[in-house]
């Protein structure tokens, strides 16, 4: 039997985009700092327009750095899952070996191996709900201040 080798990279796949439109913007602005400090900076009126605008992009820099963090910790989450899938397909080696302990997948499997070892029936439905809440409540940062920069 040919062993499958799961690979998932989604979340780097999103970094380097990040990093990227990132790099482009920096280089665009940078040629362009004369004309951004006076639309931001001088063109005020008064150090009140200062201070909203210097707020907005402590804002924006503060979600674009809690979308990184999320972004690395799924980059991680997708990695203990490709090692729990290599560890499904090799039969002699324990299922958690090598995985994060900490990572959603060992999580999940000490909570099915648990509940199957009391004779409790797993609702699946229930597990996801609680995943998903959990989730919600790492990405609210990101959506509030999305929220308030609209």
């Amino acid at each position: 039997m040919a062993s499958t080798i799961v690979k998932l990279r989604h979340s780097r796949n999103v970094l380097i985009i990040l990093a990227v439109f990132i790099a482009v913007i920096g280089i665009i602005s940078f040629f362009n700092k004369s004309f951004i400090t006076n639309i931001y900076f001088g063109d005020q009126l008064t150090i009140v327009g200062q201070v909203i605008n210097g707020f907005i992009v402590a804002l924006f820099l503060a979600g674009i750095v809690k979308i990184i963090q999320l972004l690395v910790s799924y980059a991680r989450e997708e990695s203990a899952i490709e090692v729990f899938l290599q560890n499904c397909l090799v039969s002699d080696r324990a299922l958690l070996s090598g995985v994060n302990p900490e990572s959603i997948i060992a999580a999940r499997y000490n909570d099915l191996s648990r509940s199957s070892h009391q004779g409790i029936s797993i609702d699946h439905g229930t597990l996801a709900s609680l995943l998903v809440a959990r989730e919600s409540t790492r990405v609210s940062l990101p959506k509030f201040i999305h929220n308030i920069l609209i």
